[in-house]
């Protein structure tokens, strides 16, 4: 994810605000170890010609289209009393300064901020830990869900039985980075759809094979052949 402009981050209010959703309840579903029927998710990350991520902290680029990607993605629902998730770690809400991205609901993986550090926003969770923080979001009215970053979540998250599929932008050009996430294993994913954004980004769509067998079995339990006796 590139470095974003101010108008892609939610506006807090002057007072502690009431949540959409009741997070200290949330949060409370969050660690019941009975829960632990997770929801699907996507990961969306963006590299350079050299598989980097980032350096000092910070997305080293600025692409627009990439960007533009990014916000469509994350934004985009097909139905309007819903919103879409988006997950991170603490190190990628610092890189944005802090502030939630608006449109969406926000959830921090991380073992020093609170809850109560973000009171004058409405659309943001903090959590202990990724499975966490996908129980918080199976609870809350959202469409999509997607982990944004940084290197640690994405390599727990790439490796969740419940990835769905990997969007994995390719940002031209080698910005020595120093930091990165782990390599795909292509055995592990369809036959990759691949997109030309630009001449500066190319986006290939990796769809775990798991993902897949899922559909396959859901389309079939949901599919009643006509037993009935024409008789």
């Amino acid at each position: 994810m590139d470095a974003l402009p101010d108008t892609e981050f939610a506006t807090p209010f002057a007072t502690a605000q009431v949540q959409e959703y009741d997070i200290k309840e949330i949060t409370k579903l969050s660690i019941d170890p009975s829960r632990n029927i997770f929801p699907y998710f996507s990961v969306i990350v963006a590299v350079d010609s050299n598989e980097g991520i980032g350096k000092n902290g910070k997305i080293p680029w600025n692409v627009p289209e990439d960007m533009a990607f990014f916000k469509s993605l994350t934004t985009t629902v097909t139905d309007p009393e819903k919103r879409n998730v988006v997950i991170m770690g603490r190190k990628t809400l610092e890189s944005m300064n802090m502030r939630p991205l608006k449109s969406r609901f926000n959830i921090c993986v991380s073992k020093t901020l609170k809850n109560e550090d973000f009171a004058h926003y409405t659309n943001m969770a903090i959590v202990c830990s990724f499975e966490d923080a996908l129980r918080v979001a199976k609870n809350v009215n959202n469409e999509n869900i997607f982990v944004i970053g940084g290197s640690q979540l994405y390599n727990e998250a790439i490796w969740h039985g419940h990835c769905k599929e990997v969007y994995y932008n390719k940002i031209a050009g080698n910005y020595d980075c120093d930091t990165s996430i782990i390599k795909l294993n292509p055995v592990m994913y369809e036959e990759p759809e691949i997109t030309i954004i630009s001449e500066n980004v190319t986006s290939t769509k990796y769809t775990h094979k798991n993902y897949t067998y899922y559909l396959k079995n859901l389309l079939k339990d949901n599919t009643t052949p006509n037993t009935e006796s024409t008789n």
